[in-house]
């Protein structure tokens, strides 16, 4: 058996000749095989994940039973506040945007509590799901609101 293999050099091998593996490809394999068991098992934390400003990709009908929201903006920041702007128009004329910040917590990892001062209603508890660059807030009576993380 050789000690202090260099990556250039054969380690030693029960396998027949034209098995024989390389300690480079080995070093290669573990490493991938590290940084998949780190991006498996050591997700973003909620928290963290959800940061940043989100921008709506649908609406549901519920959100918008008049067809005048046209848009709504999320932005999450560190500390637990939320600002969030809301677009209004009818297609006719310069659409009008409303914006609010209130506050935010997680009380679950996948349980958020949203609470926007003159909001309606101004307290919602919202089940979050967050894949990559996608945001889905579900209100308690099954309403989703599908985000998008803005660049």
């Amino acid at each position: 058996m050789k000690i202090g293999v260099l990556p250039d050099q054969d380690v030693a091998s029960p396998l027949p000749e034209g098995f024989r593996i390389h300690a480079k490809e080995i070093l290669r394999s573990v490493g991938i095989l590290l940084l998949v068991a780190l991006a498996i098992g050591c997700g973003a934390k909620p928290e963290d994940a959800v940061l940043g400003k989100w921008v709506t990709v649908s609406l549901s009908q519920q959100d918008n039973p008049l067809g005048f929201l046209t848009g709504i903006e999320m932005e999450f920041l560190k500390g637990g506040t939320v600002a969030v702007v809301v677009t209004l128009g009818t297609g006719a004329g310069t659409p009008t945007r409303v914006s609010a910040t209130g506050s935010y917590r997680f009380v679950e990892d996948n349980r958020m509590r949203v609470e926007i001062p003159g909001g309606n209603p101004p307290i919602t508890l919202y089940s979050v799901a967050i894949a990559g660059d996608d945001l889905t807030l579900t209100d308690p009576a099954g309403n989703a609101q599908r985000l998008r993380r803005s660049r």
